[in-house]
């Protein structure tokens, strides 16, 4: 689970707080599939100052498509423990971001689940960075493993490139330290690959 600091959380309340007033032209098409979720106060206009003012050349991976859903947590180990899930489609060049209506987040938790994954959403646009994430060196580490993908992907889901470089990303545009995530490598899960 991520666990932000309290003086970033402040910082960015407060500098939320300085953009509402500000005329910034918003970069993400948020779409809420779900009325009641419209409650959850997007920092839209906060994501989009700070691709602004720190990585203008990145305006070319815009505009972001957003479906916001409602998180439902079924039965899985991962989805009991988040408040959010993030599923890029990198055919349509859309995220389906599923949240927890019963859950407040703070205005550093939704921009960095944004920066998060729009990491994602420029990995698959640019041919450099996806040549980093999708190499030989990871494709025959997973292939080694002789049990469903699925499995290693979540066992190992925060140490795989593209959530690595995803995480750096965030932290570095949002000046934070890594929040750490629901993908936490423990025994429970590591006894998913037996």
């Amino acid at each position: 689970m991520e666990i932000f600091n309290i003086n970033d959380i402040i910082t960015y309340q407060e500098l939320n707080l300085f953009i509402k007033n500000k005329k910034v032209k918003n970069l993400i098409n948020i779409n809420f599939l779900d009325e009641n979720l419209k409650q959850i106060d997007i920092p839209n206009k906060l994501f989009s100052y700070k691709i602004f003012h720190k990585r203008k050349d990145l305006i070319k991976y815009f505009p972001f498509n957003i479906f916001i859903k409602n998180l439902e947590r079924g039965t899985n180990c991962w989805l009991q423990k988040t408040n959010y899930l993030g599923i890029y489609s990198p055919e349509k060049k859309e995220l389906s971001l599923h949240l927890d209506i019963n859950h407040k987040y703070s205005e550093i938790e939704l921009l960095w689940i944004l920066m998060h994954e729009f990491r994602h959403h420029i990995q698959y646009q640019n041919g450099y960075i996806e040549s980093c994430i999708n190499n030989e060196n990871v494709n025959k580490w997973i292939e080694y493993y002789k049990i469903d993908k699925n499995k290693i992907f979540h066992t190992f889901h925060e140490i795989l490139p593209f959530e690595v470089d995803a995480n750096i990303f965030a932290s570095e545009i949002l000046n934070i330290s890594y929040p750490g995530s629901k993908f936490n490598i423990t025994d429970e899960t590591l006894k998913l690959l037996e």
